[in-house]
């Protein structure tokens, strides 16, 4: 995703404000620190319970999606 976003950046350099390359290093920034805390916390649970709990909510999110599609 780095290597995407750099060479989209490359080729958009010069169409981007300064304001505008401001937000996507904060929003970079954010998102890193978000998925870095999210991931540590998520292989904290696998590590202390595993992954059968993890494969149930994927089941029961996907049912639950399901039913709500099927419904609209």
């Amino acid at each position: 995703m780095l290597g995407a976003t750099i060479l989209e950046l490359h080729h958009k350099a010069g169409a981007l404000s300064e304001h505008q390359s401001l937000d996507i290093a904060v929003g970079f920034v954010v998102s890193f620190i978000v998925a870095f805390f999210v991931i540590r916390g998520f292989l904290q649970i696998v590590t202390k319970y595993g992954l059968k709990p993890f494969g149930w909510y994927r089941i029961a999110a996907g049912l639950a999606l399901g039913a709500y599609l099927l419904a609209h």
